[in-house]
């Protein structure tokens, strides 16, 4: 998909994706179709304690447009976990609901 974009556009495009992307042989591959990746940064501490080395060089990240990238879907992933909460927040409202619903006496066939 990313190559047939990139062949459309006629120049570098980009591709912002979060850090489990951040690998040496994902970036590469993307490098050889002409794909610039803007790729967050994995530089986590593991559970030994030591910090990850991100895949990510200064080819990358010495640009202006690679913190653009971040901080844009930055606000995009806000988005969908603030729309994430809300669905939560609703069905916890449901079940609470359903299961404090007042149980009606039966209706008795004189009226």
């Amino acid at each position: 998909m990313l190559k047939a974009r990139r062949k459309a556009a006629g120049h570098r495009i980009t591709a912002g994706e979060d850090k489990a992307y951040d690998t040496a042989d994902h970036l590469a591959n993307l490098r050889a179709i002409g794909v610039t990746p803007h790729v967050t940064q994995n530089q986590a501490v593991t559970k030994t304690g030591k910090t990850r080395t991100s895949a990510i060089d200064e080819r990358t990240t010495r640009h202006q447009g690679y913190g653009m990238s971040r901080s844009r879907r930055a606000i995009v992933e806000l988005h969908f976990r603030m729309g994430q909460a809300a669905r939560d927040y609703s069905q916890d409202q449901t079940s609470w609901h359903r299961s404090r619903r007042r149980q009606l006496p039966a209706q008795s066939d004189r009226l």
